[in-house]
């Protein structure tokens, strides 16, 4: 998905209109994603921050993707601010997720392998796999991934930073 202006607004809109469960949850994995592509820092981080709140009262599945998501984007939010050490472990936090339908069939919307490794995190970028691979169904494009990382490239992620 390509993140546009106003999106943000559109999705705090629903959000805040939506009383079932599972459809907040499927937006609260994209209001992160979208206050950060905005711009919105802030907003990004207590969105955020909300998913990881959710997540410790409601062990629903449906908060897999809201979990993942903010640790990324908690990470991206780090590494703006020049906190590599926090992002390192925003990563390896996002991975630990029990994965959902999404998460297993098409990874993640978001690179973090990419910005990780083109920083010089192999090492973090590997372990981020490591632990994708407990819920993750294409095992070979992971061990793909990881001889890129090793080797030190940066994986061609394609469409599977697209859902």
């Amino acid at each position: 998905m390509i993140w546009q202006p106003g999106l943000m607004s559109q999705y705090v809109l629903a959000y805040s209109a939506t009383t079932n469960d599972e459809e907040k949850a499927i937006l609260l994995w994209q209001l992160p994603t979208a206050a950060f592509e905005a711009g919105d820092l802030k907003n990004a981080r207590v969105w955020a921050l909300e998913a990881l709140n959710q997540a410790v009262t409601n062990q629903s599945w449906t908060l897999a993707d809201p979990v993942h998501h903010a640790h990324i984007v908690l990470g991206r939010i780090a590494l703006v601010n020049g906190d590599v050490t926090e992002a390192k472990a925003r990563l390896a936090q996002a991975g630990q997720t029990s994965g959902s339908p999404a998460l297993k069939s098409f990874w993640s919307k978001h690179d973090p392998g990419k910005r990780a490794s083109g920083k010089g995190e192999r090492d973090i970028v590997i372990k981020y796999f490591e632990e994708c691979a407990t819920f993750w169904k294409d095992q070979g494009k992971l061990q793909q991934w990881t001889a890129k990382v090793r080797a030190g490239e940066i994986p061609a992620f394609g469409g599977n930073l697209f859902y």
